[in-house]
């Protein structure tokens, strides 16, 4: 059991760990980074509603406007496109939950041109449409 409360949690391949926590700020809830010496949180300037952490262990957000921001170790820097939820690979690959609506599953999926390209796996929102083995899904980003 880890101390504290959090909306949403990303650790980092090398072990990083960064939290969104309950406290409620502008851009979603405060951010929170594990002190290297694992006692205790670093309140990180900003909010946000999600987060992952890339190999190097920056934290990636996505804010309550859908924008997406990368900490570079000493401040945010906004990154290009919308998101509803992002997630980093420990290979270096970065996914994101779009904001536009497809099909009957929900939201778009993209791949952002970070990292090399690998299998990603999804679900979607819809209980009568499930995966299908043998047939291949193609991804268009």
């Amino acid at each position: 059991m880890m101390p504290g409360r959090a909306k949403d949690i990303g650790v980092g391949a090398e072990g990083t760990m960064w939290v969104i926590g309950t406290n409620k700020e502008g851009g979603g809830f405060g951010i929170y980074k594990m002190k290297s010496n694992r006692k205790g949180y670093k309140k990180i300037a900003g909010s946000a509603l999600k987060i992952s952490v890339d190999k190097s262990g920056n934290g990636w957000v996505v804010n309550n406007g859908n924008k997406i921001f990368k900490h570079n170790g000493a401040r945010w820097e906004v990154q290009s496109g919308r998101a509803k939820d992002i997630g980093c690979g420990s290979e270096g690959t970065m996914w994101v939950i779009g904001t536009n609506k497809v099909g009957r599953g929900g939201w778009g999926i993209y791949r952002m041109n970070t990292g090399p390209q690998i299998t990603m796996w999804a679900t979607n929102t819809q209980k009568n449409f499930s995966w299908k083995e043998n047939i291949q899904y193609a991804l268009v980003v």
